[in-house]
């Protein structure tokens, strides 16, 4: 490899599209390690370095590459010299096997602040027994792509600021407590003194908090998305990760489970002016309510309790009836519209 040559990574074991690492070449006689922005190209803070490059003299910096036919890996200084960025074997039954690795610990030492880190946005980072990286995505979080597992890790769920008050953050999301876990960057405050228990409900209280670090005295608040997360025995960490109590439906995007109950409410926006939607609206719910009044019946009870014709589901029954939620008609600004079949009174009827 010449000056300024590059190898960049493949995306996954399957997936030979070009990837987030890159080994360059530098202009300055440097071989190095560095993760980058896919779409433009851009190289994020190197991790590993040759040292092959002098400043006060320029015959002892590097000029070429070697990657010879024994898997010997070198570089050519410009007096001549050979600085060995592996050691020398024999392999004489030509068998691919492993000379040389960087780094060590990939999950820890990448430590810019741009970029995703070893994993993807919000993914959490360990070493198998052959200190390769682990990346999963924590409670409450799911693949972007189920394909690739280094990927990105979307929420499964919205926390909105509207939902919040002084209370309400305690009765609609909980904390996972991950020892030996850190984000670094992402901080918006940090907190200090503060106890364990103090800087807990201050992320659980928080809209904008998603995980809370807390070390000693000092609590740091962080906001999404979540990077360069690492699990490591030597991460003198505790992190507090917000998620939303309750289930999460794997086959159903947009739909939570609670306490064995799903209610759906699916907002059609249709036409494009506001008297064609009242219109359609006039006739979707004339339409509805005649349906519902011939298939239900009215609740019997105590007196306190409000009369309605609308139908509550399981989880299960709306995963059966959609056939998996396979079949989907449209996406509005509110929801995802599935279609599915459920029998009521012995009559089988579409459910939108």
């Amino acid at each position: 490899m010449e000056i300024n040559g590059v190898l960049n990574s493949q995306i996954s074991d399957t997936n030979f599209s070009q990837g987030r690492f890159q080994f360059r070449f530098l202009e300055d006689g440097n071989a190095v390690l560095n993760p980058r922005d896919v779409p433009s190209n851009f190289a994020y803070d190197t991790y590993y370095s040759s040292n092959t490059h002098d400043s006060t003299n320029s015959s002892n910096s590097g000029c070429q590459l070697v990657f010879n036919q024994i898997g010997h890996l070198f570089i050519v200084r410009r007096n001549g010299q050979i600085s060995n960025l592996s050691n020398q074997s024999s392999n004489a039954a030509r068998n691919w096997t492993a000379t040389w690795t960087q780094s060590d610990n990939i999950c820890l030492d990448i430590r810019g602040s741009m970029g995703s880190g070893a994993c993807g946005y919000n993914g959490v980072c360990k070493l198998d027994n052959n200190r390769r990286p682990i990346c999963e995505c924590p409670l409450g979080y799911s693949l972007v792509d189920p394909n690739d597992k280094y990927g990105n890790c979307k929420l499964s769920f919205v926390q909105s600021c509207d939902e919040n008050g002084p209370n309400l953050g305690k009765d609609l999301y909980a904390l996972e407590e991950l020892n030996n876990t850190n984000w670094p960057f992402n901080d918006y405050e940090r907190k200090n003194p503060f106890s364990e228990e103090d800087c807990r409900n201050s992320c659980l209280t928080d809209c904008f908090c998603a995980v809370a670090i807390h070390n000693g005295d000092d609590c740091w608040k962080k906001r999404l998305p979540l990077s360069n997360g690492r699990r490591e025995s030597s991460v003198n960490r505790t992190a507090f990760l917000k998620f939303m109590k309750g289930d999460f439906p794997q086959n159903g995007p947009g739909l939570r489970k609670k306490q064995g109950i799903v209610i759906i409410v699916v907002y059609l926006l249709l036409g494009s002016s506001v008297s064609v939607s009242f219109v359609l609206l006039g006739v979707g719910f004339y339409g509805f309510s005649h349906i519902y009044k011939k298939i239900t019946k009215p609740i019997v009870g105590n007196n306190n309790v409000v009369d309605t014709n609308f139908c509550k589901f399981s989880y299960e029954e709306l995963l059966h009836a959609t056939n998996g939620f396979n079949n989907e008609l449209g996406r509005g600004a509110f929801g995802i519209v599935y279609k599915g079949v459920v029998d009521i009174g012995g009559t089988r009827n579409k459910l939108l």
